[in-house]
């Protein structure tokens, strides 16, 4: 259980060598960065362990509530005749809103 907790924590934790730097460079050439201006020493100096935390998180917490959503849908979708967008409405419908 201790692999669920292998996100780094801070920079040393990463082989920036490994890294596919020119995935990183395609990216900012997307976002309007400069390509060239993507280094390992630029990630390394640029590494967040919050937000990698926080993204690691997300994926963990997502697949468990995409899976259950998804079962809800199929199991609701065949009562009173409604299809399986209908049963997405009416639990869009029932979301409080903000």
């Amino acid at each position: 259980m201790l692999w669920l907790l292998d996100a780094p924590t801070k920079a040393e934790d990463i082989d920036f060598q490994k890294l596919n730097i020119e995935k990183f460079r395609a990216k900012a050439a997307r976002l309007g960065r400069d390509p060239a201006s993507i280094t390992p020493e630029t990630l390394r100096e640029e590494f967040d362990p919050v937000a990698t935390w926080v993204e690691y998180i997300n994926r963990l917490t997502s697949l468990p509530v995409g899976l259950s959503v998804t079962a809800y849908s199929l199991r609701h979708s065949g009562k009173s005749g409604r299809d399986a967008s209908g049963c997405l409405s009416g639990l869009w419908a029932r979301l409080p809103s903000c």
